[in-house]
């Protein structure tokens, strides 16, 4: 906070500016909360026993994790030079039998990390499909890495460490690969750029594409679909191809280059992808130095372990009574109850909300994380081994099948907090102190209490079967009936939460004794600041944070009141907006 700041001026600097001020650009409060579950994730999973047979869900996202880490501390090279060898990739020597096309369907279809085009196809029904082409963004990372690293002239050290730990010892052959490199520094500069990716063309013909390809003839691209995928371009409904500029420039190398360098090229691009399977010495030369390689795996392995695993991670926290998950439905059940009572003439709406589907799906991901939910699934994955790459291809190779978990909420995002609609609890909530069971009232309403009231009132619009009129009246209050722009559902709902959350919490606090630590006055404040200031708090950082702190309590008379704003000061507007029909 920033107590000189006056909050009826600001409050978003009042209640963030020191945050501002202190941190960098980017870190948010929320973000902290997802780096203390990472590390409260590693403490446990690094040292976790897992039997060499019969592992359980747990088990198997302990040996993914403690795999993934593993090359920190020892080199997996040969595990790498293995998988790559099983497509005939030779790098760093020449291949004899160069097949660049191969490589880039092994490393989309196999490995699931494409070398500068996702070639594969998109299911448009049951039996029929498209062909598909497009760039994939941690391929366009790369690039912009290895861009980098040639700027500062730290390219050919890494490129030489790489030769090495690869088992190559001709200098000459180093120095062919190393040039090659250098020379598409120019290239990975210009198709990094997101741009590239906008222009996207479809094509009823599925031979359209060739016309961008002319030194890779049909046969070869009916043999490689087959292989890999069981079909055949001639049995295409059409092509899809995103960044038709970019994918021609691609193709436009082989046409400079050739088949050898070309191969050498993809080859040499396939081993710079999997460099996080490798070994410390590979990750020190490619990100500078050793600390920052450590961290960055570990982010990265935590990422990507929580998205495979999460609900078994979710689950070993889950079984564990310090962590408050009952104590947080209870929180929840109480708002519950209690909001429909505090809307006064809303009742109507209340009473026409048929369900409550958004309140349920706001603990969606952490029960599916019991028993009976998505823990079962685990069982069809097959168990996990000390080879990282292997781990990863494993799980790749099921997800093919169809049995894996692809939840789009079980994912490592560290903004995805700040939202008020479409909110979902996370892990990461419940181990963050303040929404523990004994953090102060005023703290768990102001934060957590906030978000569920939230989906409570866009159950009851979108129950009440006007939602469309609602947030469009909502919108001409807050903007003017002349104001163009996509209607903000999100921000509507945030005020509408701002604008009940105080007395929430006041009808909470008057169920429990007035010397109760946990909803007494704190030694700064009076409790009923508290929410508004904290509800705030968790914003610090966020882009659009200012906004989603500011307007919503512009509208509240509430915090008018326990902040004592001057009428017409800038967070005590004459004009207050409420956001549910009347």
């Amino acid at each position: 906070m920033d107590e000189d700041k006056n909050p009826c001026d600001n409050f978003y600097e009042y209640a963030c500016g020191s945050w501002n001020d202190n941190n960098n650009p980017g870190d948010t409060v929320l973000a902290l909360a997802w780096d203390r579950f990472a590390l409260t994730v590693a403490s446990k999973f690094e040292s976790l026993y897992v039997p060499k047979e019969e592992q359980s869900s747990v088990h198997k996202a302990a040996v993914y994790w403690q795999a993934c880490l593993s090359v920190l501390n020892s080199s997996n090279v040969p595990g790498v030079k293995e998988a790559l060898q099983s497509a005939g990739i030779a790098w760093p020597r020449r291949n004899p039998k160069p097949d660049f096309l191969n490589v880039m369907f092994f490393m989309t279809e196999r490995v699931n990390m494409p070398v500068f085009i996702q070639l594969t196809t998109v299911k448009t029904n049951s039996s029929a499909y498209l062909l598909f082409f497009g760039q994939w963004g941690m391929f366009a990372d790369k690039m912009r890495s290895l861009a980098t690293l040639s700027r500062t002239r730290q390219l050919a050290n890494h490129v030489q460490v790489l030769f090495e730990s690869f088992g190559g010892t001709d200098h000459s052959r180093l120095s062919e690969l190393t040039k090659q490199f250098e020379g598409m520094a120019e290239f990975f500069v210009r198709y990094s750029n997101e741009s590239y990716r906008r222009n996207k063309k479809r094509y009823s013909n599925a031979t359209a594409f060739l016309q961008f390809t002319p030194t890779v003839s049909l046969e070869k691209w009916n043999l490689l679909y087959e292989s890999y995928r069981g079909v055949s371009v001639s049995g295409a409904r059409g092509v899809s191809i995103v960044g038709v500029e970019y994918f021609a420039a691609v193709f436009r190398l082989h046409q400079k280059y050739g088949d050898a360098v070309m191969n050498d090229i993809v080859e040499g691009l396939a081993v710079e992808n999997l460099i996080g399977f490798t070994e410390p010495r590979i990750l020190e030369s490619f990100y500078g130095n050793a600390e920052d390689a450590r961290n960055l795996l570990r982010g990265n392995c935590f990422a990507v372990s929580y998205s495979i695993f999460g609900y078994a991670i979710n689950y070993f926290f889950l079984r564990s009574k310090a962590v408050p998950y009952d104590d947080v439905k209870k929180l929840a059940q109480d708002i519950r109850e209690e909001l429909p009572m505090l809307l006064g003439g809303n009742s109507s709406v209340v009473a026409r909300a048929t369900n409550t589907v958004y309140f349920k799906a706001a603990f969606l991901i952490l029960e599916r994380s019991r028993p009976g939910g998505y823990l079962s699934a685990y069982t069809n994955y097959p168990d996990m081994t000390r080879d990282p790459l292997k781990n990863w291809m494993l799980v790749v190779e099921h997800g093919k099948k169809g049995s894996a978990i692809t939840d789009p909420y079980i994912i490592y995002n560290k903004r995805d907090h700040i939202k008020f609609k479409g909110f979902r609890l996370m892990m990461p909530d419940l181990l963050f102190p303040v929404f523990s069971s004994d953090a102060h009232w005023a703290i768990r309403y102001g934060g957590l209490g906030a978000r569920i009231a939230a989906a409570l009132i866009r159950d009851y619009i979108e129950g009440s079967g006007k939602a469309n009129e609602v947030y469009r009246a909502n919108h001409d209050c807050l903007f003017g009936k002349s104001a163009a722009g996509p209607i903000d559902e999100n921000l509507q709902i945030a005020i509408a939460s701002a604008g009940v959350i105080l007395r929430l919490f006041e009808k909470a606090r008057s169920k429990k004794p007035r010397d109760d630590p946990l909803v007494m006055d704190m030694p700064h404040f009076k409790s009923e600041k508290v929410p508004f200031i904290f509800g705030c708090h968790l914003l610090c950082g966020e882009r659009g944070g200012e906004e989603l702190c500011n307007t919503p309590v512009r509208h509240s008379a509430d915090f008018a009141r326990v902040f004592d704003c001057p009428q017409d000061s800038p967070m005590n507007p004459s004009k207050k907006c409420w956001m549910l029909p009347p």
